[in-house]
């Protein structure tokens, strides 16, 4: 093999088959086999995940390997559709969640970062009134490589809250 090359529309996922080919000790002109490209396929699949990019796939497609060039495919995982689980609408508080888009760092049509998810979720749980998750689910369209993130949000319809506390810690050896 003297020279693997990946397939993408951008180079968001080369420190992957960076990181595979190091691991690997590739050499240009080594002789890698279906043991040895399935190994490295794994190794740059390990590297993606965790980057955080859970639903991007490297594939390699059927080619002629009597060329001595192997072409890696990624296949990366987008979010096809955000939306607000609004089954409890008395409690979901829609003119709040107008707001979240500003909170949440993915957008759809972008690449799916299970890491840029949980920073979104963090954002959105912020308020102590609200109770929040997410669920990642096939999308609806069919399409293989695509998600659609579910926001479940409920949020007391009266958004305050009061504390009150009240301390004496002092003694009287501190003059309290």
């Amino acid at each position: 093999m003297h020279t693997i090359n990946r397939h993408c529309s951008a180079d968001t996922f080369q420190f992957a088959l960076n990181k595979a080919l190091k691991q690997k000790n590739f050499q240009s002109g080594m002789c890698l086999g279906v043991v040895g490209i399935n190994h490295l396929m794994t190794l740059a699949q390990n590297a993606v995940i965790d980057k955080g990019y859970t639903t991007t796939r490297i594939l390699a497609a059927p080619q002629d390997m009597n060329s001595g060039r192997l072409a890696l495919t990624v296949l990366p995982g987008r979010v096809s559709r955000i939306k607000v689980d609004d089954s409890h609408k008395e409690e979901t508080y829609s003119l709040r969640i107008a707001a979240f888009q500003n909170e949440f760092p993915v957008s759809e049509g972008g690449i799916l970062n299970l890491r840029e998810i949980e920073q979104g979720l963090e954002n959105v749980k912020r308020l102590p009134t609200v109770e929040a998750d997410i669920q990642i689910r096939p999308s609806e369209n069919g399409q293989p490589d695509e998600s659609e993130i579910v926001l479940y949000w409920k949020q007391r319809t009266v958004p305050y809250r009061l504390t009150l506390g009240f301390g004496d810690s002092g003694s009287q050896s501190t003059g309290k």
